[in-house]
């Protein structure tokens, strides 16, 4: 449980400090060859659920970065048993997918934004493959 605490102080922080409290975690324990940050995080959200997601955004606004990061935790579909520190990469992977996707700059992410997102993310794939 010690790693939920991390986590959590990590959500809690603004930028600056996050980026120090990860500087501060020992080297090696965040990077490792085959979990570089080039991995879709994305790629670990199984289609069935987005309806589910769906419902956790609320309808007349959206989610907090800590609500959000809380929420895709949930529904993204990965093995941390082998990998402890596999939670928090993917953790830090979802704080800087919501800068990104937040292009309003509110802080919150709507469901709109995200699902927007997702398409345009899958329209570039498609036409990668062609």
């Amino acid at each position: 449980m010690m790693l939920d605490k991390i986590i959590n102080d990590i959500l809690r922080s603004d930028d600056r400090e996050r980026n120090d409290q990860i500087k501060g975690m020992e080297d090696g324990k965040l990077d490792d060859d085959e979990n570089r940050d080039d991995e879709d995080i994305l790629n670990l959200l199984p289609r069935k659920n987005l309806s589910l997601i769906e419902k956790q955004f609320p309808k007349d606004s959206g989610l907090e970065l800590d609500e959000f990061v809380k929420t895709l935790l949930i529904h993204l579909e990965y093995d941390n048993k082998t990998d402890p520190y596999k939670r928090l990469r993917i953790t830090l992977k979802l704080i800087d997918l919501f800068k990104e996707i937040d292009v309003n700059g509110d802080e919150t992410m709507e469901w709109e934004e995200f699902s927007s997102y997702i398409i345009e993310l899958g329209m570039i794939k498609k036409d990668r493959n062609i």
